[in-house]
This record gives structure tokens, sequence and C-alpha cells, in this order.
């Protein structure tokens, strides 16, 4: 889904300038225990040299448990075959 048709459906975008490294490593830690527990590893490989930037954190945050869930999902299904 594009930025404009998030603001049609009346997402509200709060952006602010970070670090986006930073926000996804804390929110790999913030997962990292879940992750442990399903039985999985997570190896985050980030640049140090990212430039500040404007996002959404809670956006980025709520992409990143989308994908890690999936990612442990599809694991473990392949797993079962």
């Amino acid at each position: 889904m594009g930025f404009s048709q998030l603001q049609r459906d009346g997402v509200q975008i709060k952006t602010a300038r970070g670090n986006l490294a930073e926000a996804a490593r804390g929110s790999v830690e913030q997962l990292r225990p879940a992750i442990e527990a399903a039985g999985a590893r997570i190896d985050l490989i980030l640049d140090e040299n990212v430039p500040e930037t404007e996002f959404d954190g809670d956006a980025v945050h709520q992409i990143l448990q989308n994908l890690l869930d999936n990612a442990e999902k599809y694991t473990r299904e392949s797993d079962d075959r």
C-alpha cells in the first residue's frame, strides 16, 4: 500500500527525524526474546553510516514485527514438511 493510499484510508503517518538503523536495532532487540523462544535466531547486520531521515518509527516497528513473524511462521511450516 502506498503512502497516498494510507492517507486516503485515514491512517495517521507520524514521521520524525531519526536514525533508521537504530530504530531497526531497537525493534529487533525488543522482538528478540520471542524470536529465541520460538527456537530461531536473528543476526542483524546494519551499516553504521546510515544518515538521519524522516520516518514513522511505529510503522517501521510494525513492518519489522510482521516480517519476523512471517519468517518464523514459514520457517516452522517448512520444517514440518
